[in-house]
């Protein structure tokens, strides 16, 4: 219990990571068909991935998600294509709406896109 006292924050976010897993179905797709039908990937420079899961959930809601891979010593910004909701960035879950797709260096953000 020590060690989790230690890194408490560690343990928020991975509990938040766990939460967003359960919360969309698109994190849960288990066959290379479902992941075919619902999952694409855009190269967004040599370190910056994003990939996107259509036609998927988030707490029962019909959603469209980006996760944002930096693996650059620079932060990124984009313009969205429409509305998006940042649901877990480098700190945990986040609430954040806005038409702007923001990845800090070396992270990885999820967004939930009103398409």
């Amino acid at each position: 219990w020590l060690r989790k006292d230690r890194h408490l924050e560690l343990v928020k976010h991975m509990k938040d990571v766990i939460a967003l897993r359960k919360a969309c179905e698109g994190f849960r797709y288990a066959t290379a068909a479902e992941l075919k039908e619902h999952v694409s990937f855009e190269k967004l420079g040599n370190e910056v991935l994003m990939y996107t899961i259509k036609n998927t959930t988030y707490n029962d809601v019909p959603s469209t998600l980006r996760v944002i891979i930096n693996s650059s010593r620079n932060d990124v910004k984009l313009k969205a294509t429409s509305k998006c909701r940042c649901l877990l960035d480098e700190k945990g879950a986040c609430d954040k709406e806005g038409d702007t797709y923001e990845s800090p260096e070396l992270s990885v953000v999820v967004y939930q896109c009103y398409e």
